[in-house]
């Protein structure tokens, strides 16, 4: 503990303020789809009284699977809380103390992280393999899978709703000092 041999009120910096947060880190890429199986290759059968025939044509291929969604951003750092300053001084000091600039308020919250590339639809399988006299089934393609979806499909608000939340404001408090402690 000092003691003030002169105040000059437009001279003194109190700085309290909050840290500001950290950026949120990079969402992962969703991944892509599986691929469809392959359908089943057609069958025949030899008769002696018919020839070749066609007993199962060729399988379906499987529908490609669902790409994986984009990955969420990273969360904001939210930002420090503003300092509690209290100052004892004499009297005669006080009005003085009371215009020092206190900076208090709390830190701005970090802002979110970018969120990561969504992923693909996997290919649909193709027919089975076709064997004469049986017919081709090009129709028997399986289905692509659908592309996996953005960060603003799942969350419009994501960058609000994944920054840092700010800091609260500190408090200043100036009070008369009567007496000196031993």
């Amino acid at each position: 503990m000092g003691r003030v041999e002169q105040v000059n009120s437009d001279a003194i910096k109190v700085n309290f303020k909050g840290q500001d947060g950290g950026k949120g880190g990079k969402g992962g890429t969703g991944g892509n789809g599986g691929k469809g199986q392959k359908g089943a290759a057609s069958q025949t059968s030899d008769s002696w009284y018919d020839g070749d025939e066609c007993t199962r044509e060729p399988g379906r291929g499987g529908n490609g699977g669902k790409g994986g969604d984009a990955g969420y951003p990273g969360q904001g750092g939210a930002g420090g809380n503003g300092g509690i300053v209290k100052v004892f001084v004499k009297k005669d000091y006080l009005p003085a103390v009371q215009g020092w600039n206190y900076v208090i308020s709390g830190g701005k919250g970090g802002p979110s992280g970018a969120p990561g590339q969504k992923g693909k639809g996997g290919k649909g399988g193709s027919q089975g393999d076709q064997n004469d006299p049986c017919p081709a089934r090009p129709e028997y393609h399986g289905t692509d899978g659908p592309d996996g979806r953005l960060m603003d499909d799942m969350d419009p608000d994501w960058h609000v709703n994944y920054a840092g939340k700010d800091g609260l404001d500190g408090d200043v408090g100036t009070y008369e000092l009567t007496e000196v402690p031993s």
